[in-house]
């Protein structure tokens, strides 16, 4: 096995891992993950022997140390996490060294990477991730990550994958020029950001984001207790109103609560049917009857309305949770009849401020072993073990995609966002995809992250909420259990974030938020929406970007490019 591919390698996943959100520092560090590029260019350009084997062993190692935080579910999980995503980065270095004869390292280095980083990011689950990327490392820099407008978070990877390949062109050469090509990239980013900025914005709804900072074995554990921590999370809900009103706020348009944080099931209209016609249910995820069904509805009215809104039965009124006019929404369990068969999926719904439900939207991406086992739930031992592991069965299964919710503030204002659950927010198509097929205001991620307690795994959500945001042009909020809870701008930037003594994770509080949205067109008055709204030009243009990068370097290479060397290589 190559010792210098290997070492080579494993410096690049050190320098990645040390430079990752929440490692050393909360933003993690761009530059240092440049930089982490030129030592894997300089070894794994060249040929060895078992190259491929001593890449992949390093990459191994190093997905295993940046999803370190996966420990907390199950720590045996992270040794698949790091020979499969291993796996891609070592296609990396194949590519490098079939390119790097044919071109220079500045643009061998950047069509090598971003080639396997977004084969990684686009094969489905499990056996691809689309876990952190390069170009997610610009997230704190606006000025330059305002380019993903243009060309997405993989077009940020190969900026700074070309600086890094221009700097190993610099030493590999010793020509001091080379250094000169590290800053083009940077610039041309800089560049595109200007030209294409994010769209004018207005005030848009006024939210209420619900934190109440459960642990997981009280979210989902053996303390799981649905009703206590409604009635938690409606005190804590009552003293955000309270403290909103003293300061002299006026009430909220939607107050949030994060991911299956409302304790309810939510059924699909079709499945009584279904269950009516005779439907069959495991007695595992069951059991579901007609009777079952009235009795959840029953419970949806009791804490919805007559809690939350304070409609009693026969019209009476009685002390509410919400102010009037606040309309409310939580993530929730849906019961679906999914091919022809009864399954739950991880969900969200909005209630009017009248207590009545829209369109059920949810989770597009589920997660490994978490909340899916890919049909391997169905034989009872392994059932077994994961129950008694986590006490419950991962059996979900996704939303075809990521749906919009209307927000209405009376009769004159409506606003649409963009429903995403906790692991949707890694990926940017549950962002774009909803841009690219109507209007959108803003998203909303509801999520829970409190299986990773106080860990890196929150800045890395983070910045996947900045990027997906700069990337769509839409603000975007995080209403979480235990946290991040924050509001981004279309810039990018942290506008709010809630914070209980300078703490924003595993802390228990409330935050207010005026979300920026896209002005309207011209004649838009009395319409709430931002019609016509400018999207930038990633949305139109993902797919586009996607298969540039994941064929063209293949071509390339495919084909054995007869091109003389250029760039900063040539006399």
């Amino acid at each position: 096995m190559s010792r210098s591919h290997f070492l080579g390698a494993l410096a690049l996943w050190a320098l990645i891992f040390l430079a990752s959100p929440g490692v050393v520092d909360p933003d993690g560090s761009a530059l240092v993950s440049s930089v982490a590029l030129v030592p894997w260019a300089l070894a794994c350009s060249r040929p060895g022997r078992r190259a491929f084997l001593a890449e992949w062993l390093a990459a191994a190692l190093g997905f295993a140390a940046l999803m370190g935080w996966a420990k907390y579910v199950w720590a045996p999980g992270l040794l698949w996490i790091g020979i499969g995503q291993g796996f891609y980065a070592a296609l990396a270095g194949v590519l490098l060294r079939r390119l790097a004869p044919k071109l220079p390292l500045v643009l061998a280095v950047p069509l090598a990477w971003t080639c396997a980083e977004t084969w990684r990011y686009v094969i489905p689950q499990p056996l691809g991730l689309g876990w952190w990327r390069l170009g997610h490392a610009l997230h704190a820099w606006p000025e330059l990550a305002g380019s993903a407008r243009v060309w997405g978070v993989m077009g940020c990877s190969a900026v700074l994958a070309t600086a890094a390949g221009a700097l190993a062109q610099a030493l590999r050469t010793r020509r001091a020029r080379c250094l000169l090509w590290a800053l083009a990239p940077l610039g041309v980013a800089a560049l595109l950001a200007a030209l294409v900025p994010p769209p004018r914005t207005t005030p848009g709804p006024r939210l209420l984001l619900v934190q109440p900072g459960f642990p997981q074995e009280r979210k989902s554990g053996r303390r799981y207790d649905p009703r206590q921590n409604f009635l938690d999370l409606c005190e804590l809900t009552t003293e955000g109103l309270a403290a909103g009103a003293a300061r002299g706020e006026e009430p909220p348009d939607l107050v949030c609560w994060g991911e299956t944080m409302l304790g309810l099931t939510i059924f699909q209209p079709e499945l009584r049917e279904a269950l009516e016609q005779g439907l069959s249910v495991e007695a595992w995820r069951g059991p579901w009857t007609v009777a079952a069904l009235d009795e959840l509805e029953r419970a949806e009215d009791y804490w919805i309305r007559e809690i939350l809104l304070g409609a009693a039965p026969g019209g009476a009124s009685q002390p509410a949770v919400l102010p009037s006019g606040t309309s409310f929404l939580a993530g929730h369990v849906q019961l679906a009849l999914v091919d022809h068969g009864l399954r739950r999926r991880n969900a969200v719904s909005l209630w009017d401020a009248e207590g009545l439900r829209g369109l059920t939207v949810g989770k597009v991406e589920l997660v490994p072993g978490a909340e899916t086992l890919y049909g391997l739930e169905d034989f009872s031992p392994l059932r077994d073990f994961v129950n008694s592991l986590a006490s419950y069965i991962p059996d979900m299964v996704p939303f075809e995609r990521t749906g919009s919710l209307e927000l209405r503030r009376g009769e004159q204002e409506r606003w649409r966002l963009g429903a995403s659950v906790c692991f949707d927010n890694a990926f940017v198509h549950p962002y774009t995809g909803p841009l690219a097929s109507g209007e959108l205001d803003f998203h909303l991620v509801v999520s829970n992250e409190a299986w990773y307690l106080r860990s890196w795994e929150l800045d890395q959500m983070v910045a996947f909420s900045r990027m997906a945001a700069i990337a769509s042009g839409r603000a975007l909020v995080r209403a979480t259990n235990s946290g991040v809870s924050l509001l981004v701008g279309p810039d990018g930037r942290d506008l709010a974030r809630l914070l209980s003594e300078g703490q924003d994770r595993m802390v228990s509080g409330t935050l207010s938020v005026q979300v920026p949205v896209p002005e309207r067109r011209a004649g838009g008055v009395g319409d709430g929406a931002s019609r016509g709204a400018p999207r930038p030009p990633f949305v139109r243009w993902e797919g586009a970007w996607r298969m540039s990068w994941m064929l063209a370097p293949l071509l390339l290479a495919l084909i054995g490019l007869r091109l003389r060397r250029r760039g900063p290589e040539a006399p």
